[in-house]
């Protein structure tokens, strides 16, 4: 019997906690974030999990109810490409305009409402889904080359696609080359 999308996730999540607790890692450190996804057997959507260890080891949906896009890591730029705005807007509002949860959670809706890219998602090709997330990660590491802070993207992009019906496809992967002088 094959475990869940959530399942798995929250074994991920317990298995990863167990090893920072052992490691004793300082409480400064940044956590560790882990996108889990895949299809439940008989079931017709995919489903994405969201796993950040320490701080939330169990195991967070995403997009539950909508069809979307689901990003970590450096996400800024993208998402002010797609929200229209830079995701930690949310905490300068909260903390300078000194907005509650619900007041914060009606700005988010209301601004992605009028400055979001109108990406119908749900209709997206599977090719459109593969060029975006390409397209992100590339203008993400070379606007990151003009800019001051973390440079943490870059390099050879990896691609993969998961489907109900083929299940994990590797899309596109860098080559790992041994002696580079005989290029």
């Amino acid at each position: 019997m094959s475990l869940s999308v959530e399942e798995f996730a929250s074994r991920l999540g317990d298995f990863f906690q167990g090893r920072w607790s052992a490691a004793n890692t300082p409480a400064e450190a940044d956590a560790m974030v882990f996108l889990v996804g895949g299809f439940d057997e008989g079931e017709a959507y995919g489903r994405v999990f969201e796993v950040s260890i320490p701080n939330s080891p169990g195991p967070v949906e995403k997009s539950a109810d909508d069809f979307g896009i689901t990003f970590g890591g450096q996400h800024e730029i993208a998402g002010r490409l797609l929200g229209g705005y830079d995701p930690r807007l949310e905490a300068l509002m909260t903390a300078n305009v000194h907005l509650n949860a619900a007041q914060t959670t009606n700005f988010r809706q209301k601004v992605l409402q009028s400055l979001a890219m109108p990406i119908p998602y749900q209709f997206l090709p599977l090719q459109d889904c593969v060029d975006l997330a390409i397209f992100l990660i590339k203008t993400t590491a070379t606007l990151q080359r003009w800019t001051t802070g973390v440079r943490g993207v870059g390099g050879a992009i990896d691609v993969a696609i998961i489907t109900r019906t083929d299940g994990f496809r590797a899309v596109q992967e860098k080559r790992i080359l041994g002696d580079r002088s005989e290029l």
